[in-house]
């Protein structure tokens, strides 16, 4: 199944100022998680959105 990730705003300068590597191995880790929720994150409980990485 598959996962919408929505970044905010500040995630994405965020992204920008890392070093190449470092930002491609974030993307890399969140295509991961949106294909099959596989990786480090927690499911939150009466909260929206209802995970956090």
């Amino acid at each position: 199944m598959n996962y919408k990730i929505e970044l905010k705003s500040k995630t994405i300068k965020d992204l920008e100022n890392l070093p190449l590597e470092q930002s491609k191995r974030v993307l890399r880790k969140l295509e991961k998680i949106s294909i099959n929720l596989e990786g480090d994150f927690k499911k939150l409980t009466n909260f929206t959105p209802e995970y956090i990485v």
